[in-house]
């Protein structure tokens, strides 16, 4: 009777940790933290094992930053990101000071503000100037969130409050009609700009749309956006207009450029520090070489809340990213790699001879035959390859994400030119390299980042 018993106790047991494994209590969590922290202690006592079993030394922070900074050539591809978002064509650069801005993230629950930085402090930006991306309108400043680090938002032409003037232009570029746009137009899939007043019936599809400013302009500086693109017109199915935007303003931003009069108070423009260079790299190392699940490709890693590390912060070994936290506790933190199905990036690609080329969100699609990784573009197009089907590029991060900083190097990747939406990371030796559980490093959360 005594072994029945303890039998059907074990089994008990078994089935409550089971059903725990799906459906976590989040009230044990705590517990089951303090009751396998010392795990970590004998993590960290085990490091010279490790070493003498061909670990490897760690380097220390600054080799670390230096190896990021210098061996993915990641710097140039900002420098040219950041000058092909300054306006290419001539009359719209006349009379305005460029302010180079990188975008950081979308404002916590505003998904139609940026928030961006330019260099130094944002002296003498202020409400109401117009933000480009190129020769394209993006949106205007509407705060100043942090005057001394140069952080400052921008509400983009997507916010249904916006409402940018702007004018219809014929086949010879003449005007025929006003417009007002901002918003996105609700009864349709794609992300095409809502049309609020029109001032003509009479309208063309395919018109050039340009921004306009009212008069008198709403800001003091409004007319410096004059000029830039919005889009194309587009004739809905229900008999409304809409416009076709040349710029993805969901995913495709990652440089942008404020508009200043030309005789403004800002000195030369510099590029703001590479967020490589800074002092947020975490040293740590693998808990384990695989998932504890067995379900998806990732693993744990000796850093956690109390490290400052949060769920979507990035982590590198040997040169590249290898994936990004999905999942910490107060000692440790779950890694989900890149080749996990369902994992995103935002990416930038560079090739030699060409401008870098901002692809936007890519998902991961898993793991090849042949040990690379398979990635969806979500926003694909046609790209110049020369008669070539794909274009051998570097894939780089790219911003515009909490957490997740741009330049830090994926690998190698062949990009599609027809417009297909499936890009082949490269691994190993051609490309995206393995983990060294022994050096790895995960990058803290600073004060005001919200990762996702």
């Amino acid at each position: 009777m005594n072994r029945s018993r303890a039998l059907g106790v074990w089994l008990l047991l078994c089935c409550a940790a089971a059903w725990l494994s799906v459906r976590p209590a989040r009230v044990l969590t705590p517990a089951f933290d303090s009751a396998f922290a010392p795990l970590r202690a004998c993590v960290d006592l085990a490091a010279p094992a490790l070493l003498l079993c061909g670990g490897g030394m760690r380097a220390d922070a600054a080799d670390a930053r230096r190896t990021l900074l210098e061996g993915a050539k990641s710097s140039d591809v900002r420098r040219a990101l950041a000058r092909l978002a300054e306006p290419a064509a001539a009359h719209l650069r006349a009379g305005r000071h460029l302010v180079p801005a990188e975008v950081l993230q979308r404002a916590e629950g505003a998904r139609d503000v940026l928030s961006v930085r330019v260099p130094g402090e944002a002296i003498g930006i202020e409400l109401g100037d117009p933000v480009v991306c190129g020769d394209a309108y993006v949106g205007r400043v509407s705060a100043i969130e942090n005057f001394e680090l140069g952080r400052i938002s921008v509400e983009l032409v997507t916010d249904p409050a916006h409402g940018a003037g702007a004018l219809v232009l014929d086949a010879a570029g003449l005007p025929v009609a006003r417009l007002v746009v901002g918003g996105l137009y609700a009864r349709s899939r794609a992300r095409n700009l809502a049309v609020a007043v029109a001032s003509s019936s009479e309208l063309a599809e395919g018109s050039a749309v340009r921004v306009a400013s009212s008069a008198p302009p709403l800001y003091e500086r409004e007319a410096l956006a004059d000029g830039f693109v919005l889009g194309r017109l587009k004739s809905e199915a229900d008999g409304a207009w809409s416009v076709e935007p040349v710029l993805d303003y969901e995913n495709g931003l990652s440089q942008v450029c404020v508009l200043l009069p030309e005789r403004s108070a800002r000195g030369e423009e510099v590029l703001a520090e590479h967020a490589l260079s800074d002092a947020r790299w975490l040293s740590t190392r693998a808990l384990t070489l695989g998932d504890p699940g067995g379900v998806r490709s990732g693993f744990l890693i000796a850093a956690g809340v109390q490290d400052g590390v949060e769920s979507g912060a990035v982590v590198w070994s040997r040169g590249a990213l290898v994936g990004r936290v999905d999942g910490v506790s107060r000692w440790y933190a779950r890694v989900r790699r890149l080749d996990d199905p369902g994992c995103a990036i935002l990416a930038v690609a560079s090739a030699q001879g060409l401008e870098p080329i901002v692809l936007g969100r890519l998902v991961s699609l898993g793991s090849t035959t042949s040990g690379g990784v398979r990635l969806r573009w979500l926003r694909p197009r046609v790209i110049a390859g020369d008669g070539l089907e794909q274009l051998q590029v570097d894939l780089y991060t790219g911003s515009g994400e909490a957490g997740l900083p741009s330049g830090l190097y994926l690998g190698r990747a062949l990009l599609p030119v027809d417009g297909g939406d499936e890009i082949a990371l490269l691994r190993g030796s051609e490309g995206l390299l393995d983990v060294d559980p022994a050096e790895i490093w995960v990058r803290q959360t600073a004060a005001g980042e919200t990762p996702r």
